[in-house]
């Protein structure tokens, strides 16, 4: 309960409120609906609830209407974003219909329908300086909505009832809607009226907050917050113990919002691991429909472009930047960079610190990733791998993009699944290092690396010396795959993906460790020679760009021009045979001294 004195409106849950039904989980509900109750009269007549997505809202509008109407009073429900195209007014529209629906209201359903299609068609402004005749028809429309809004309320405070204006999603009304929000929240009025207005305030148009604010500072509106759930607030939702192992994970991954709590403990597929990274993007069976249902309504309205971007960003990581995210969904990253606001503010993306970005909340991420396209994600994990190869990733982030691409369309493939199994056996998570050696077993035994080989015997000498560069490196690359197997072979006592590996190999000319060595230690100093070709500039230039860094960067840490750098890696790009920044940085990575074959992912 709120720490303020009871008073006539304060509300005695014990009664009140049915068995099993959750609320109230936090004292700011308390404080709303005892505000929401009390108001209409006296000055206050204005009550604001706010809170991110699945937040409770909804549901304590739920309560407050039933509560209201339990006391006599009218109670008028509308919500934003609920019309038809081309609606006008959605909000007002549908509390209208939802009381002409009510076959126990015979009076005054003629006003009602009359204004209802008033509102619906009637013409509204276009512009900032709309002519005379439509101001004075919105005006009238207006002046006959709190007209009928006065007769209502009178009506029933003969009983002792009053009238509740009860309005959920704001933020997503139409222009109309917003206007004639505006004009009842200036409308002064005597009768027993109060208007109850739910909004996600990041996504909310400035106007209206600081409209909201305004009636705040002046005491006819009292505004409440619905912050996250504490811990013992989630085990009273969830019904856990509040010691519980599996509470804390849920609390932690969920955030402490209620629709994601329960989303996440209604999931088969969440075993309390953290939800950071890509490992449990495409894990397990689908969200419950408790949350995909509100999470594809609020996707919905996103333009083509707008999905581009975010599918885009949910193919990167659980952070983004502008350069990756324009990489990945082809589009400049001038037009990435305006999208990304546009998603910032429908707050489906927020900003975070040195100009990343990321998804509101992880699920919303899994939702957009597993709406997409299954072939564009493809071609999209392949892009992104392009990108996080340059800018030297984790190898196992770049693991995740080889297996969700097309494994095996790059050479890199195999060195960076090596890589990632020997970090996974390293930190003793022997299911996944088996995972990724096996993958990269069926590409190196695979045909892939022929055929290319072929292709550049086609092309005479220099195509006969890529071609042999091809099979020495498949070759090393098996050695490394069989000792990787032993290793891992002596580790679990099961000899299947041993005698697996040496059968997929076993008609590539392996080397012996040393001699793989002594090939690998050839190829270091093969690219060192390519690279003393450089000036002492492009030298720098081409360090610096193998970091992943942008041109723009680049020109800034070396005060030279951006045009200067792109003339400079163009001459690199000519003089080490690359063409990409990603070759680049293998390029550069193969001739640093003591480079093994894990060392190139």
């Amino acid at each position: 309960m709120a720490a303020s004195a009871p008073t006539s409106s304060t509300i005695d849950r014990s009664r009140q409120v049915p068995p099993g039904d959750p609320s109230p989980l936090r004292p700011e509900e308390d404080r709303f609906l005892d505000a929401a109750l009390a108001a209409g009269r006296g000055g206050q007549r204005v009550v604001e609830l706010m809170g991110e997505p699945g937040a409770g809202k909804s549901r304590l509008l739920g309560d407050f209407a039933r509560l209201a109407r339990q006391r006599g009073r009218l109670v008028l429900r509308g919500s934003g974003g609920s019309g038809e195209p081309g609606l006008r007014c959605d909000m007002f529209v549908e509390a209208l219909r939802r009381w002409l629906a009510d076959r126990g209201h015979r009076d005054r359903r003629d006003a009602a329908a009359w204004l209802m299609r008033e509102l619906a068609v009637g013409p509204f402004p276009a512009g900032p300086s709309p002519a005379n005749s439509v101001v004075d028809d919105r005006c009238r429309t207006f002046s006959a909505v709190t007209g009928l809004l006065d007769d209502w309320a009178a009506h029933r405070s003969d009983g002792g009832g009053g009238l509740a204006l009860v309005l959920d999603d704001v933020h997503a009304a139409d222009s109309g809607s917003l206007e004639l929000l505006e004009y009842l929240l200036r409308w002064p009025t005597e009768a027993p009226v109060s208007i109850v207005v739910a909004h996600r305030p990041a996504q909310t148009p400035p106007r209206l907050r600081g409209l909201l604010a305004e009636r705040v500072e002046d005491g006819t509106a009292v505004s409440v917050e619905l912050g996250p759930l504490s811990l013992a607030q989630s085990a009273r939702l969830t019904g856990l113990p509040a010691d519980s192992p599996r509470l804390r994970s849920l609390h932690h991954a969920s955030r402490g919002v209620p629709l994601y709590l329960l989303a996440l403990d209604r999931w088969p597929a969440f075993s309390g691991d953290d939800l950071e990274g890509d490992a449990w993007l495409d894990r397990g069976p689908a969200l419950p429909s408790v949350f995909t249902a509100r999470a594809e309504a609020e996707l919905e309205p996103l333009t083509r472009e707008e999905r581009l971007v975010a599918a885009a960003a949910a193919v990167l990581g659980d952070t983004f930047d502008l350069a990756a995210v324009s990489a990945v969904s082809g589009l400049t990253e001038g037009a990435a960079c305006r999208v990304v606001e546009r998603l910032q503010r429908l707050d489906v993306v927020r900003a975070v610190d040195r100009g990343d970005h990321r998804f509101r909340h992880p699920l919303l991420r899994r939702v957009l990733y597993q709406e997409t396209d299954p072939c564009w994600r493809l071609g999209a994990h392949r892009r992104a791998l392009t990108v996080l190869v340059a800018r030297a990733a984790p190898v196992q982030t770049l693991a995740l993009h080889v297996e969700r691409s097309v494994p095996g369309s790059a050479p890199e493939d195999i060195g960076v699944l090596a890589a990632a199994a020997h970090d996974s056996m390293r930190a003793g998570d022997l299911a996944s290092a088996g995972e990724r050696l096996a993958l990269a077993l069926r590409l190196v035994g695979g045909d892939g690396a022929d055929i290319r080989g072929r292709a550049a015997a086609r092309h005479g000498a220099q195509g006969r010396a890529a071609a042999a560069r091809t099979a020495r490196c498949r070759a090393e690359q098996a050695a490394e795959l069989l000792q990787l197997a032993e290793q891992l072979t002596a580790r679990t006592g099961r000899r299947a993906l041993r005698d697996e590996a040496t059968r997929l190999v076993r008609h590539i000319d392996v080397p012996a460790p040393r001699e793989a060595a002594s090939g690998r230690r050839a190829a270091s100093r093969e690219a060192a020679d390519r690279l003393t070709g450089l000036t002492t500039r492009e030298r720098e230039v081409a360090e610096i760009a193998a970091t992943g860094k942008r041109t723009r960067d680049i020109a800034a840490h070396l005060r030279l021009s951006p045009r200067t750098v792109d003339v400079h890696l163009s001459r690199i790009y000519r003089k080490l045979g690359v063409t990409s920044r990603a070759e680049l940085a293998r390029f550069i990575t193969e001739s640093l001294p003591g480079r093994t074959a894990r060392g190139t992912a």
